[in-house]
């Protein structure tokens, strides 16, 4: 599949912007706080645009394994499993995992 369609798929996995304006109202260390929602999606297409293809085809296997609940996250304060559903790259660029509240 082309890179810009694999791309395009993928950016409908990127956090909604609910999620962003909690991500604001919590400080959230790993995004921009003074980016709206569309320059923080932006920002989001110019990372994956940065990948190589073999990078987007690896991060689209990713989302499909989303879609189908595959995937889950947990932190060692709590250790609760949830399902993650969304991701985003975070300043330094790196792949940020989500899982809803």
């Amino acid at each position: 599949m082309e890179k810009d369609v694999l791309i395009l798929r993928i950016l409908t996995h990127v956090v909604p912007e609910c999620y962003h304006e909690r991500m604001v109202d919590h400080k959230c260390k790993g995004i921009d706080l003074a980016m709206s929602y569309n320059d923080f999606f932006l920002y989001n297409k110019t990372c994956l645009e940065d990948l190589s293809l073999d990078d987007v085809n690896w991060v689209w296997g990713l989302c499909k394994r989303l879609n189908r609940n595959k995937i889950g996250t947990m932190d060692m304060e709590d250790c609760g499993i949830w399902n993650a559903d969304t991701i985003f790259y975070d300043q330094e660029k790196k792949l940020v995992i989500v899982h809803p509240r």
